[in-house]
């Protein structure tokens, strides 16, 4: 057993407590994939049933963190939402942003949008007004958690790449149930992408 009074002990046991952190972390994300496996095998690959939309531009107050990693995602994602409810309670709908293609580490945003003006929305520290552009958007819905949002994005790029559509991200996640009243099987998630102009 190691102890702080051994030489080294200190270093040691930080050493252990990281391998722990880590192992503990790559446990809960193969249960995450676990879970979207069993889903998958119950019900089937989704099958979104996507749209068209046409969206305005919109003003928001954006806010932004960046996951170390895939996994670390949720984490960023809840982060910006707590900075924005702190300047805006009661919460209003968010929209997460998040790229098409990404690396190890994935920067994150999630924006709380007005209207046609600036006007109304809170002041964030760090945070200034930016429009979201609009355009035409092929978007579709998610019932389930948050963890298995993913399929549904799936779904949705490969309903645009089968109809010759190119999409830009980013991939807009608009938060719709209030995660902390509804169970994580029924929350409502809508999913937009948008599709460059086509000439």
């Amino acid at each position: 057993m190691l102890s702080a009074d051994d030489r080294g002990g200190d270093s040691a046991a930080a050493a252990l407590a990281r391998v722990k952190n880590d192992l503990e972390a790559e446990l809960a994300r193969r249960r995450r994939t676990l879970k979207s496996l069993e889903r998958i095998l119950a019900t089937g690959l989704p099958g979104a049933e996507v749209t068209l939309v046409a969206e305005p531009p919109r003003q928001a107050i954006v806010v932004r963190d960046l996951a170390a990693t895939p996994e670390d995602i949720g984490r960023a994602t809840s982060a910006c939402v707590a900075r924005l409810m702190a300047a805006a309670p009661p919460a209003p709908a968010f929209v997460g942003l998040f790229p098409l293609d990404y690396g190890e580490s994935v920067p994150v945003a999630v924006a709380l949008t007005g209207t046609d003006t600036a006007a109304g929305l809170p002041r964030v520290p760090g945070a200034d007004p930016e429009i979201l552009p609009g355009g035409t958007f092929a978007a579709a819905t998610h019932v389930g958690p948050y963890d298995q949002i993913s399929l549904t994005a799936h779904a949705l790029l490969t309903w645009c790449a089968e109809r010759g559509h190119a999409p830009t991200g980013p991939l807009r996640e608009v938060y719709v149930s209030d995660p902390a009243t509804t169970p994580p099987e029924r929350l409502v998630t809508h999913l937009m992408i948008r599709l460059e102009d086509e000439r």
